[in-house]
């Protein structure tokens, strides 16, 4: 169980949405100065002109880089933040209020009425009361690496595929089980 006390800030949809996303961008951020300085060094010459040149095009190439991350790694959270969506509807909850009034302030929380958990790139936010069974895990090892999926059926009789980390569903499958 991890709940916190003190000054830490609750966790918020916005703050699972950017711990999802921030390792990748983190990696498109790198590439894009790699290809920077790549750029700017490949092309030096002792014309000024032509080095303002190429650091402009390295300086392109970099942000090019970073916004295609973005545009790659953005969707990726945003099914986890729409499944808490339809639970904050469903139960006529906000979940930024619950995270404060329960003070859960870890992004990765298990209790015995809450999962949260942040892998990679997904984001899983479960209310145990929403969950009316989960079927069997299935494993992938695949070019994107490993993940699993299982499928949930929730109290209003819609299926769901939770996509994750191995461990991820592992842990969600131990805690509701």
């Amino acid at each position: 169980m991890s709940i916190k006390t003190g000054n830490s800030k609750s966790i918020t949809k916005l703050s699972l949405y950017i711990k999802a996303i921030k390792s990748m961008l983190g990696v498109g951020i790198f590439i894009g100065i790699f290809l920077m300085i790549f750029t700017i060094a490949l092309y030096f010459t002792d014309s000024v002109l032509e080095f303002y040149i190429h650091v402009l095009l390295g300086i392109g190439e970099a942000i090019f880089i970073v916004c295609l991350f973005i545009l790659i790694i953005t969707p990726l959270p945003l099914n986890g933040i729409r499944f808490i969506k339809k639970q904050e509807e469903y139960f006529g909850i906000r979940f930024n209020d619950v995270m404060k009034t329960l003070n859960i302030t870890e992004h990765n929380h298990t209790s015995t009425n809450w999962f949260v958990d942040v892998a990679r790139t997904r984001v899983i936010a479960l209310r145990r009361d929403y969950i009316s069974s989960i079927g069997s895990v299935e494993y992938h090892l695949g070019g994107r690496g490993q993940f699993s999926q299982v499928m949930i059926t929730a109290v209003d009789g819609n299926d769901y595929k939770i996509i994750g980390s191995r461990e991820s569903i592992q842990r969600l499958c131990d805690w509701y089980c």
